[in-house]
This record gives structure tokens, C-alpha cells and sequence, in this order.
């Protein structure tokens, strides 16, 4: 990291920490997959979709999304994937290129698939349902104090649950982690999603679940923890600084 002058010695202990904490719900196939689509990352990462990690993720997660649909997966998985992942037709277009070159406020990859991924319609609607998860964070103002958010979160809370993200995420950024502070950034996180009821994600395991077999009161628990998580994890991530 950046800020700790690239000795490994002193930022490796917080590493260890965030990816203990995150194996199994950041690298899940939902995530694997979105990190595959969002066009900043594989763009930026030519590799990146021959990691076979990355790619055995992906074909679980459309072989779950689209069970049954052996056509649609076919789409997919064969025709419109590749075409992505090869930069065909709009996909290598200056201003595809060129747009998702900067990961930033302005940048939003499910508008991105919205304006490039035309040749590959199928394909666009997933990419643009599991993006727009993970992008609406990037937008928020964070310099609001806690008590002002709170407030407002106070305010808001028969508001959709897009608007519990928002409040979340406004909540979250006010420290962002840069490498030498993770104590106050990790505090704060467990503050805001103890509020939030939320803080449980941090620390139970979230284990796969056989729809076959489980009550309809398990696969709704486990449904609304994989939502919870999904939150917590991508705004965690957002309040990482760029140059760590």
C-alpha cells in the first residue's frame, strides 16, 4: 500500500484481517461475476478473465441463475460473453474503452453495459441487475457527521430500500480506509451496520443453502442475509481509498 510506503510488514496484518473476514462472501460467485463485468476491472486487467477462479465462478453463477434454460445459457455463457470479454462491436469502441477508464464518482458500469452492450442483450440485462448493486455507493457526500446522518437516516426510514443503501453508504464513508487507519475504519463500519442491524454479516459465515431440501423459512433467512451481505461488502470496499 501507498500510504505505508510499500512495507509489506506493516500493511500485510490488515490484509490478513480483511481477507479472513471477507473469504467466502466476497469471493462468492455473484461477486466473482460482477468483478468480471464491470468494465473498469476487465478492461484494466487483460488476464483477468483467464483467471480460472474468476471464470469457473461465473459459469456456477449463470449455471444457477438460468437453470433449466439450456438455450439461454448457451446465449450467454457462449455468444454474448465472449463477445464481451473480446471487445467486439460496441465493447471496442473508443469511448467504451476510454469511458471505464477512470473508476470514479461519475462512472457507473451498469450505465456503461446500458450505453455499449447492445449486441449482446441478454447478457446486458444481467450485467446491468448485479451491477447496479455495487454502484450506487460511489456517489455519495462524505463528509457528513454521524449524528446529522443518523438523523437523516431517522427521517428516511419508510423510505424503499434503495434509499436504506444510500443512507448506508452516507453513514460508512464517513472514514474511509487508507492503509493506516483500520481501526477507526473497521469501528465505524461495525457502528453504522450495528445500527443498522446489519453487524451480524461481519461476523457469521454464510453457507450455501440446498433449495431441495430447506424449509421456506431458511431459504428466506439465507436470501436476506445474501442481501445484507451484499450491501455491507460493497460498501466496505467503497470506503477503501483508491491507493491502497
Amino acid at each position: 500500500m501507498k500510504a505505508l510506503g510499500g512495507n509489506e510488514k506493516s500493511y500485510k496484518p490488515i490484509i490478513d484481517i480483511i481477507n479472513h473476514k471477507m473469504k467466502g462472501r466476497l469471493d462468492s460467485k455473484l461477486h466473482l461475476t460482477a468483478y468480471l463485468l464491470n468494465p473498469y476491472y476487465h478492461y484494466k486487467d487483460s488476464q483477468l478473465q483467464h483467471d480460472p477462479d474468476v471464470m469457473d465462478a461465473v459459469l456456477e453463477f449463470f449455471d444457477t441463475l438460468l437453470c433449466g434454460d439450456f438455450e439461454m445459457q448457451r446465449q450467454v455463457v457462449m455468444i454474448d460473453l465472449p463477445k464481451y470479454k473480446e471487445k467486439v462491436d460496441r465493447f471496442g469502441a473508443d469511448l467504451a474503452i476510454k469511458g471505464c477508464m477512470v473508476n470514479n464518482a461519475e462512472f457507473d458500469p451498469a450505465r456503461w453495459w446500458g450505453l455499449f452492450g447492445g449486441s449482446t442483450p441478454h447478457l446486458k440485462r444481467i450485467a446491468m441487475r448485479i451491477l447496479s448493486l455495487t454502484s450506487s455507493s460511489s456517489g455519495c457526500e462524505r463528509n457528513w457527521s454521524t449524528f446529522e446522518a443518523i438523523s437523516n437516516s431517522n427521517h428516511n426510514a419508510s423510505s424503499s430500500n434503495t434509499s436504506d443503501s444510500f443512507s448506508l453508504m452516507n453513514l460508512c464513508g464517513r472514514i474511509i480506509f487508507d492503509g493506516n487507519n483500520f481501526n477507526d475504519w473497521i469501528r465505524n463500519i461495525r457502528m453504522v451496520t450495528r445500527y443498522e442491524d446489519k453487524e451480524y454479516v461481519l461476523d457469521k459465515e454464510m453457507k450455501e443453502v440446498d433449495m431441495n431440501t430447506t424449509t421456506p423459512e431458511e431459504i428466506a433467512a439465507f436470501e436476506a442475509h445474501e442481501r445484507d451481505a451484499t450491501k455491507v461488502h460493497c460498501i466496505m470496499l467503497a470506503t477503501i481509498t483508491n491507493d491502497c
